[in-house]
């Protein structure tokens, strides 16, 4: 390799070491994490080269079932809040029904008080209108 291209190399590598931003240490970071195999039990497993640990678990698992977590209790009260609205106009609807069959009511009672009114009995069991 040429002292030129050695040289740019060097500044390539340092103008990348000096944009790097480093994770913060209470974020585990994942690229020290490599998968691995128990040959011998046939299972797999997630090997931390920095710190020597070993898990079962994929890294990101804690933060997946968290997620999970916050969004099922997010969906969950989206959900009671529908259903608190649907019970509401059920119990309008009901309210309606109740004030329609009570106005229906009334009217037919009004028709047939008029009805009653404008008969008159004519011969032995036969009803005319005036």
């Amino acid at each position: 390799m040429s002292s030129s291209s050695s040289n740019t190399y060097q500044q390539h590598h340092s103008t990348l070491i000096t944009h790097h931003t480093p994770l913060p240490p209470s974020i585990p970071h994942l690229s020290n994490r490599i998968p691995q195999m128990n040959v011998e039990q046939g299972s797999s497993y997630y090997f931390n080269v920095r710190t020597g640990e070993s898990s079962e678990e994929h890294p990101n698992m804690r933060q997946v079932r968290a997620t999970e977590k916050k969004q099922r209790a997010l969906g969950e009260q989206e959900l009671r809040e529908r259903l608190d609205l649907l019970r509401g106009y059920e119990e309008q609807l009901r309210e309606g029904e109740v004030s329609q069959m009570a106005t229906y009511e009334r009217h037919s009672k009004r028709v047939l008080g008029e009805a009653a009114a404008n008969l008159r009995p004519v011969g032995d069991a036969r009803w005319v209108m005036r």
